[in-house]
């Protein structure tokens, strides 16, 4: 008698089970493939790098997932309170690197209250009036402090408020929901040479229009993005046009608005508002300044264009790159705007 040959059926939970394996092997197969793909269409570069100089807004994601920025309502983004980036950034700081105050600022730690008989000056500014590339106690805010205190024998403090990548919106911003409560005397507004920068698809419309944060703002990265799949169909089927977007951060009329209030706001609390002209310096060729923002027309302008341009081919000795003006180069600007401040008769020299 043949023995007979017995099959167990297969449960439907074990079919479940291999349909779920086989989906999964599928999948991987798919991410391995894709990955392979991007890696030949995408090279070694991170989607986010806090070192492509060629991109402003990479460089503001590369912020954000760095911890040095957080989103704000009014301002788009602020420094992160406390905030410090150790020696790693020392190519972009100074020999100390990025230390920030417990109100995110590039300033020594104050209260938020001014003290008594103390007057303070309150920068507002981007990456330049910030400091990049040179050390905390080399930045123009901190020699002006000094300058000033020499001057009129009185305590000063000067607040260097600005923030990298900031546009004459966000100084408008910032003062109005955060600058005020420190109760500035005077304010220096350095800020246009963003208002220049272009959109791109990443930031696709003027400051003035941005309603809410970018996704890459509050949530840094979705759970798609962990998928080569996902990135690859996102590439192909980009639409030409998100490449094509056109415009700049500030256009020129919103520009000069953002000016006029920050002047009015001052004025009902009180405040002095010093303007500085805007400048971009060709390092690599002429040495020559081109002046961004004269300020023309308008009150208490301190002209570093004509400040700079009067070096001539020289001027280009006193900066890091095109915006950026090295530790000699704040030096110059913090001393021409002590001179306009005792030409204005904002300040008195100390008595002999």
């Amino acid at each position: 008698m043949d023995p007979k040959t017995t099959h167990t059926p297969i449960s439907g939970r074990q079919v479940l089970v291999l349909l779920v394996v086989a989906n999964v092997a599928f999948w991987l197969l798919l991410e391995m493939m894709a990955f392979g793909t991007l890696f030949v269409v995408e090279p070694n570069t991170p989607e986010y790098d806090i070192n492509d100089t060629r991109n402003w807004a990479a460089q503001t994601k590369g912020s954000f997932l760095g911890g040095l920025y957080q989103w704000d309502e009014h301002c788009l983004w602020r420094l992160q309170p406390n905030y410090s980036g150790g020696s790693s950034e020392q190519r972009f700081w100074g020999k100390d690197g990025l230390t920030l105050n417990e109100h995110g600022m590039r300033s020594p730690s104050v209260p938020s209250q001014k003290p008594k008989n103390v007057r303070r000056v309150m920068v507002l500014g981007g990456s330049h009036p910030m400091g990049m590339y040179v050390n905390e106690d080399e930045v123009y805010s901190a020699v002006l402090e000094g300058l000033l205190v020499e001057i009129t024998g009185e305590p000063w403090q000067v607040l260097n408020a600005a923030a990298p990548g900031h546009t004459s919106f966000q100084g408008l911003g910032y003062l109005t929901h955060h600058g005020l409560a420190f109760e500035p005397d005077i304010v220096i507004h350095d800020l246009g040479v963003n208002d220049t920068l272009p959109l791109t698809p990443d930031f696709p419309k003027p400051d003035h229009e941005v309603v809410q944060p970018p996704e890459w703002a509050v949530d840094t990265r979705s759970i798609l993005e962990y998928s080569a799949v996902y990135r690859l169909i996102r590439r192909l089927f980009r639409s030409p046009s998100d490449a094509e977007v056109t415009g700049q951060r500030v256009p020129a009329e919103q520009h000069s608005q953002n000016l006029d209030g920050v002047v009015a706001l001052a004025k009902t609390h009180g405040i002095q508002v010093v303007l500085m002209s805007q400048l971009s310096v060709d390092i690599g060729g002429s040495g020559q300044v081109q002046c961004l923002f004269t300020e023309e027309g308008r009150k208490n302008v301190v002209d570093i264009c004509a400040l700079f341009a009067a070096h001539r081919d020289k001027a280009k000795d006193y900066f890091v790159d095109p915006v950026h003006a090295n530790a000699q180069g704040h030096a110059l600007i913090a001393q021409a705007i002590a001179t306009n401040l005792l030409e204005w008769g904002w300040i008195q020299r100390k008595s002999p």
